[in-house]
């Protein structure tokens, strides 16, 4: 068994590690930080138009999401508001150049996992996809619990 988990982390390893190379290599393509294209991203598959809808989704700080936002402004590709009806809360809306680079962000990554998918044998596709969603519920499950605090570092 200790095999398998030790098998488990580095094949998880090296994908976390492919799928930061890939979110570099297309941040730096638009000159964006990964923050950056992160975020845009989340505006283009939430609709998101708060910076406090952004933060949680995100999972990052406000005041994180508030630098991003500014870094964001700065490129011309989001303009930033006061909410008409809670000046509390900021509003972000796309620049249509803004809109423009997360759609192409969004469908550069589906053609590359299109391209993944495309090397499995259709045969597995199926298995793939079922397998991958028990792994993703295993994680959240454990991440959950150690959140809870049921975990300690040591």
């Amino acid at each position: 068994m200790d095999e398998q988990v030790s098998k488990l982390f580095n094949l998880l390893r090296e994908i976390v590690d492919c799928c930061q190379t890939r979110e570099s290599f297309q941040a730096e393509s638009y000159n964006l930080t990964i923050s950056e294209a992160r975020c845009l991203y989340q505006m283009l598959i939430d609709d998101c138009e708060s910076t406090a809808k952004l933060a949680e989704k995100l999972g990052i700080a406000k005041s994180r999401i508030t630098r991003i936002v500014d870094g964001l402004v700065e490129k011309n590709l989001v303009i930033r508001s006061e909410d008409a009806k809670d000046r509390r809360f900021m509003l972000v809306k796309f620049t249509a150049k803004g809109k423009e680079i997360a759609e192409n962000h969004a469908s550069f990554m589906f053609k590359l996992h299109k391209e993944v998918f495309n090397t499995i044998p259709v045969d597995k596709h199926e298995a793939t996809i079922k397998h991958l969603e028990i792994l993703s519920t295993a994680i959240k499950s454990v991440r959950t619990r150690l959140e809870a605090g049921e975990f300690t570092v040591k």
